[in-house]
């Protein structure tokens, strides 16, 4: 599957390895990405694994989607002497930088979906952020959902089976700075909002930091389509 060597690329000091197999229906992957060292020492287990579906070329896209599962810590194993070091993924904003990667394989009209019932971390975070109200898109997954270029960034939270945050990429130019415009009125309401900290003040604290990286990013790149 070709689309995914466009991810061989440095992230930080690392370079992205790519698994993937061909499941039984028509144009579906199981991928898992993991992350090389120089010197040849990768991560034990897949820092990203999800299914991969090609969809259906033209606007609007159908079916093209990447439904990922991601870690939050990954141990790494040195190719010489075995050590295993543990990287965190989430406080050395790999998984940013990974999920921008991402960003570049995901056609205009195609969707991304991150888990957060795979992990108690994502899972607590983001019930605590669901219940002071506070935007999908602003929460730990929901910012790397945006960073892929899937700007409506949404979830169907206590929906069952629909433990995810959900994006989608938009479209055109026009509905990609449409997009743009909505999510930044999201985050600056967001903002100017009163905190709903109490006993979450970390959550808060979190969430709003999220948002204004995201406004700032969102100013500096305008199409995220790119």
């Amino acid at each position: 599957m070709t689309i995914f060597h466009q991810l061989i690329e440095k992230v930080d000091d690392y370079t992205l390895s790519i698994d993937y197999n061909q499941k039984q229906i028509k144009g579906h992957w199981d991928v898992k990405i993991y992350l090389e060292d120089q010197k040849g020492g990768r991560t034990a287990t897949p820092c990203i694994q999800g299914l991969y579906s090609v969809g259906r070329r033209g606007i609007p896209t159908t079916g093209h989607f990447f439904q990922t599962e991601l870690k939050s810590q990954v141990d790494f194993v040195d190719g010489h002497n075995h050590a295993f070091t543990t990287l965190d993924l989430i406080d050395t904003r790999l998984a940013e930088d990974l999920y921008r990667s991402i960003g570049k394989v995901l056609r205009p009209g195609g969707q991304l979906f991150i888990s957060y019932s795979s992990e108690k971390r994502f899972s607590v975070h983001t019930d605590k952020a669901f219940r002071l109200r506070i935007p999908p898109v602003a929460t730990m997954l929901g910012k790397l959902v945006a960073l892929t270029g899937c700007l409506k960034v949404w979830s169907h939270y206590g929906a069952e089976g629909r433990d995810r945050i959900e994006g989608e990429k938009p479209e055109t130019k026009q509905s990609a700075l449409r997009s743009t415009q909505e999510t930044l009125s999201i985050l600056n309401a967001y903002l100017m909002s009163q905190p709903r900290s109490g006993n979450d003040a970390a959550i808060e604290i979190y969430c709003r930091e999220n948002a204004k990286e995201l406004i700032a990013y969102l100013g500096e790149t305008g199409d995220l389509r790119k």
